[in-house]
C-alpha cells in the first residue's frame, strides 16, 4: 500500500511540472491581482447609498460579487462589470488596467469623475 501510495505522489508532482499545471497555478495567482483590482476599483467609490457593492468584501469569492461576471474558460479571471444605474459617485480606479482579461464595463447613469484610465478605451460598452 505505501509503494502504490507513494506512486500516486509521485505522479502528480511529475504532472505538475507540464503546462496545464503551471497555467493553473499561474491562473490562481492572477485571481488574487483580479481581486485585488475590484477591491482598488470600489475603494474609489465615495457614494454607494444603496450599498450595492457591499457584497464586494474577502467574505466570498469575487467571481460571486454583485455586477462582476468571470471568464468560463480560464480560472476565475473577471471578463465583465455591470453596475449600471446603481448611482455610484467617485473616480475610476487605474487599478482597472490589473483586469487583464476584463471585456465589458457598463457605467451608464452614475457619477464617476476625475481622468478616465486610457487602458479601459478599448472595452466595449463603457
Amino acid at each position: 500500500m505505501k509503494v502504490l501510495w507513494s506512486f500516486f505522489i509521485h505522479s502528480i508532482l511529475i504532472l505538475c511540472i507540464y503546462p496545464w499545471c503551471h497555467n493553473t497555478v499561474s491562473g490562481l495567482l492572477q485571481n488574487e491581482t483580479d481581486g485585488l483590482a475590484l477591491i482598488a476599483f470600489k475603494d474609489g467609490i465615495t457614494h454607494d447609498s444603496p450599498a450595492m457593492l457591499s457584497s464586494w468584501n474577502e467574505a466570498i469569492h469575487f467571481c460571486q460579487w454583485i455586477s462582476v461576471s468571470c471568464s468560463r474558460w480560464h480560472v476565475h479571471r473577471v471578463v465583465a462589470i455591470n453596475l449600471s444605474s446603481y448611482g455610484l459617485v467617485g473616480s475610476l480606479s487605474p487599478h482597472i488596467r490589473n483586469l487583464t482579461f476584463l471585456r465589458t464595463v457598463i457605467l451608464q447613469n452614475n457619477s464617476f469623475h476625475g481622468k478616465r484610465p486610457p487602458h479601459i478605451d478599448g472595452l466595449s460598452s463603457i
